[in-house]
């Protein structure tokens, strides 16, 4: 079971397994209070907020996607609880709010319309960076690992998933890994079915990889995968199936990261 201690300052909690969390209006931050973590998990699309808490406040998203990743939260939870080799990055906003995961200079389908939320997702983004940048300042960096974890209900045209992983057609991946390769084949092995890009599109693919891991693969040269859990891992029905994921997903950390 996962304990708090409140500690000196008022936006910050210390955990038990020497992780630290500190927690604004803009984000929420799980960090190593002693040292730096090779693994940043990004949580975009699953905030502490609804849509109804801001209703006639701020000015709502209607372009593009603007649901819920629900319970990924849980998920990424556990697998912190199992393993000292991370640093989380969770946004609080909704998707209707502020999209994270999409780029503040895509007019067409803009990440926020409110400019007031503009600080917010700079907020976010700006704690992305610090975690890789403490990661780099330790690791090399084939050593680093940026994982945005996602939900999604809608399958691909042509095959069911467990798992979907996205690379942008894996240039997310630095040349000379196979940091994706070793990741689908371990879900493989403990029994996921999982769709893992090539360098070439697939007909029917989806969740090929968005702003998150683009962003950050290219400005600091470390691999990113985006990760898209599917639904039956997120209910209540499947509580046991997404707390096995998340032992299985802190297993692959702990075996491949020092």
């Amino acid at each position: 079971m996962l304990k708090l201690r409140r500690v000196r300052e008022a936006n910050m909690l210390e955990m038990d397994n020497n992780y630290i969390c500190l927690i604004d209006a803009s984000v929420i931050k799980i960090q190593q209070s002693k040292k730096s973590s090779p693994v940043i998990i990004t949580i975009p699309h699953d905030g502490i907020f609804h849509d109804s808490d801001w209703q006639g406040i701020l000015k709502f998203r209607e372009k593009g996607v603007v649901g819920r990743d629900k319970h990924i939260w849980p998920i990424v939870r556990d697998v912190i609880l199992r393993t000292n080799k991370l640093s989380v990055v969770r946004g609080t906003f909704p998707r209707r709010i502020i999209d994270y995961n999409r780029s503040c200079d895509n007019f067409d389908i803009p990440s926020l319309v409110d400019g007031r939320m503009q600080q917010f997702f700079s907020n976010y983004h700006y704690a992305i960076e610090a975690f890789i940048e403490r990661a780099l300042s330790v690791y090399e960096k084939h050593h680093c690992l940026l994982l945005d974890i996602h939900g999604f209900d809608i399958q691909p045209s042509n095959e069911e998933y467990d798992i979907i992983l996205g690379t942008n057609h894996r240039k997310t991946i630095q040349s000379g890994s196979d940091i994706d390769s070793q990741l689908a084949s371990f879900l493989r092995s403990r029994g996921y079915k999982v769709f893992l890009p090539t360098s070439k599109a697939v007909s029917g693919e989806k969740y090929i990889g968005a702003y998150t891991i683009c962003q950050y693969s290219v400005k600091y040269q470390i691999n990113a995968i985006q990760i898209e859990i599917a639904k039956k891992f997120r209910t209540k029905k499947g509580l046991e199936l997404g707390k096995k994921l998340s032992i299985d997903l802190a297993d692959f950390i702990e075996l491949n990261f020092y």
